[in-house]
């Protein structure tokens, strides 16, 4: 997080740096998508500046200093520069309070394990599996920067990394999830929407057209256009994870703005 001596107003636009996809407008990102739900949660007045995937580092680099490979969500505020969903739900909640996402009942640590959940566990269970649906998310060039930049990490084609992956990988990770929504729901931040939710419904976002784990009820999503979405101006929906209506299922669903 980068700072000045003139402290941004909270009447001051935020600009929000969101990953390019292949459809202008549409969000893609699970990261991404998070910040964009807190932004629109909290009623906050921002725009959005796209970024393909090889312009992240010489535009926002300079907000992660140090780090080989920056990594957007980034949003500036004044003069104002932070990076990482997680620091960014920090700045959000100190600079507008209403209404919150870390709720008493669920604080700040309890709330930072569930997005590690999402990121360490939830994600990476299928990661194999949907990295080679992932390029065709995305703009041109982002298109290309991802597959290079991922099979020389991988040391072999997407196509050879996804090879007998499937989404059902995830049903034992959600388990837990689905638990918790069971004996406490009908939110994963219990009566009331927090950043749980968020990261939750960001994290599955990905797939969740893709397995009969998951009934998406589509009314903003990661896929929606920002001319519906995107103009930070709150509604009066809210936006969940809830389930499961039956044994063995579990529903995703996101009714935002």
């Amino acid at each position: 997080m980068s700072s000045s001596t003139n402290a941004p107003s909270a009447e001051d636009e935020i600009i929000f740096y969101d990953l390019m996809c292949a459809a202008p407008g549409e969000c893609c990102s699970p990261n991404c998508w998070r910040t964009r739900m807190a932004l629109q949660y909290k009623g906050v007045k921002f725009r959005t500046v796209w970024v393909s995937y090889p312009d992240i580092k010489s535009l926002v680099g300079h907000t992660q200093p140090g780090k080989e490979v920056p990594t957007l969500p980034v949003i500036q505020h004044g003069a104002t520069w932070i990076a990482d969903s997680w620091q960014i739900l920090q700045y959000l909640e100190q600079h507008f309070p209403s209404p919150p996402l870390l709720l008493p009942g669920a604080g700040a640590q309890t709330t930072h394990f569930f997005q590690c959940y999402c990121e360490s566990v939830l994600i990476p269970s299928v990661r194999l599996c949907i990295i080679t649906k992932a390029p065709a998310l995305l703009d041109e060039r982002g298109r290309e920067y991802f597959i290079r930049t991922r099979e020389a990490a991988l040391g072999v084609s997407l196509e050879e990394a996804g090879r007998g992956q499937t989404v059902n990988a995830i049903r034992a990770p959600l388990g837990p999830v689905a638990k918790n929504l069971s004996e406490y729901g009908p939110y994963l931040g219990g009566n009331q929407t927090t950043w749980i939710s968020s990261s939750s419904a960001s994290s599955s976002g990905l797939i969740g057209g893709t397995t009969p784990l998951y009934r998406p009820y589509w009314g903003c999503t990661n896929r929606t256009p920002a001319s519906r979405c995107g103009s930070g101006t709150r509604g009066s929906s809210t936006w969940l994870l809830r389930g499961p209506r039956r044994r063995g299922d579990f529903e995703a669903r996101w009714c935002i703005f």
